[in-house]
Parts: C-alpha cells; sequence; structure tokens
C-alpha cells in the first residue's frame, strides 16, 4: 500500500470522539476502509500510523482535526495521505 485516499464520511463525524487518536473521526475513516480493527489505527496532527505504517496528510486534514477536536463544526472531507519512505 503505497498512498491512503482516505474518505471522511458524514457518520465518521458523528462516531467520532474528540481529542482521541484512534477514534476520531479520521482514524474511524481509515480503519473503516483498510479493515484496520481497533489500536491498529493512530492519528497524530500531521500523519496517521496503520499497522505500523506512517502516512503523512495534507493540513487541510490537520486543520479539520484541530476544528474537530475544538467541538467546531466540520464537514465530510477527503484527501490523500503520502506514505512515509522512512517507515
Amino acid at each position: 500500500m503505497r498512498n491512503l485516499r482516505i474518505h471522511v464520511l458524514k457518520r465518521d463525524i458523528q462516531n467520532g470522539k474528540r481529542c482521541n487518536t484512534s477514534c476520531c473521526p479520521i482514524a474511524l475513516a481509515v480503519r473503516r476502509q483498510t479493515h484496520s480493527g481497533g489500536w491498529a489505527v493512530q492519528v497524530g496532527f500531521g500523519d496517521v500510523d496503520v499497522k505500523g505504517r506512517i502516512y503523512q496528510f495534507p493540513a487541510a486534514a490537520a486543520s479539520f482535526i484541530s476544528s474537530f477536536d475544538r467541538g467546531r463544526p466540520v464537514k465530510p472531507i477527503t484527501f490523500t495521505a503520502l506514505r512515509s519512505l522512512d517507515a
């Protein structure tokens, strides 16, 4: 898996948990799309770890997380996370 095209849906936003790296909307979307369960997905403010593979995501995704964690309204988003060559 080289890059991930991530589609965060309305249901991911509705079911996401603020300030929770494994249950935020992006983590839920990645788990749904990659069939990775539980703690296999961890989201930071600039990357996502999927079963030990690190993917960098764009500033728009980091802004999405920041807004969501602060309780601001967010809309579904689609972006590409790039596989880190060092991971």
